[in-house]
């Protein structure tokens, strides 16, 4: 959702905001996967099951205020907590909580609506510097993408093995 909150915050400061996202759907590691294995198309939120505002920043406040309002988070009402293993205490976490309304990739694909043309089944193999300035970025199928006055690379996408090996050519 990191991607998606960047996107959210730059609407309206730029002329024109896109989003390259690998995988089929808005969220990362804030995603909802669905099967249909089971034959009643359950949906799973992975990975953070809650988005909790330690910062009282006025671009977060904002950011989760719009999120309320279009549907796309709701408080969350249950008791979560810290456990520390190396010695076993257990802490009442401080600050709000969020989940995504109805599931929590709905948080992000709400940020991206209307923030973003977003590009979805998209790996970004290669991105050069410019000598005029931006970026020119390269698929993974050698596609050209297009030139770009930004470059962001945001969440944990650098650290996943597979986006690297797409810059060892």
């Amino acid at each position: 959702a990191a991607g998606s909150a960047c996107a959210w915050a730059l609407r309206g400061r730029v002329s024109e905001v896109v989003v390259f996202e690998m995988g089929r759907g808005a969220g990362g590691r804030a995603g909802t996967r669905r099967t249909d294995s089971t034959g009643g198309g359950q949906s799973l939120d992975h990975g953070s099951p809650l988005l909790s505002v330690l910062n009282e920043s006025s671009v977060i406040t904002n950011l989760v205020h719009d999120a309320i309002k279009r549907g796309h988070l709701s408080p969350f009402t249950g008791t979560q907590g810290r456990f520390d293993t190396a010695t076993g205490a257990s802490t009442v976490a401080d600050g709000e909580s969020f989940v995504g309304a109805p599931m929590m990739s709905s948080f992000a694909r709400g940020l991206l609506a209307g923030a973003a043309d977003v590009r979805f089944g998209t790996r970004v193999q290669r991105f050069v510097a410019q000598d005029l300035g931006g970026w020119r970025l390269v698929d993974a199928a050698k596609r050209d993408q297009g030139l770009f006055d930004w470059l962001v690379v945001a969440g944990a996408t650098p650290a996943l093995a597979r986006w690297e090996a797409g810059f060892k050519e």
